[in-house]
């Protein structure tokens, strides 16, 4: 005897009913995780690397990408654009701390004096060597 299930339409409309009072269950669930969250992804990195090697061996970045992109654009116009504005608000604080390192190296460079047009390359290699350096440690 088959399953018997609910149609896909039936199910996805109780979800989306149930899913989109649960706001505040996430904010509440999702604030306090943070700790937990940062502790068991720590403890399985190994793990991590395995499944990232497994996955890039077996060709599924691109089967997870391929056909996606109509319900990207479709999410942009949907959500993205109402959303951009809050998140790049929210993001305020991070910018400021992940441009800062940035900003010190260019600003303890000194650069050669400027030369006439395609002789400049070397100045742009010495702020790309130096950002790189501050970046990776090397």
């Amino acid at each position: 005897m088959a399953i018997k299930v609910k149609d896909a339409a039936t199910v996805a409309a109780k979800w989306k009913t149930r899913a989109g009072n649960a706001q505040q269950d996430y904010v509440n669930g999702a604030s306090a995780a943070g700790p937990a969250m940062e502790a068991a992804a720590l403890a399985s990195e190994d793990v991590y690397k395995a499944a990232v090697t497994q996955a890039a061996n077996s060709g599924a970045y691109g089967k997870g990408v391929r056909g996606s992109g109509a319900k990207y654009a479709k999410n942009v116009a949907a959500v993205g654009g109402t959303r951009f504005q809050q998140g790049v608000s929210n993001g305020q604080e991070a910018m400021a701390a992940g441009i800062a390192p940035v900003l010190s190296t260019i600003s303890s460079l000194t650069l050669p004096p400027r030369g006439v047009k395609g002789t400049n390359q070397e100045r742009s290699n010495i702020v790309a060597t130096a950002l790189r350096k501050a970046k990776v440690g090397v």
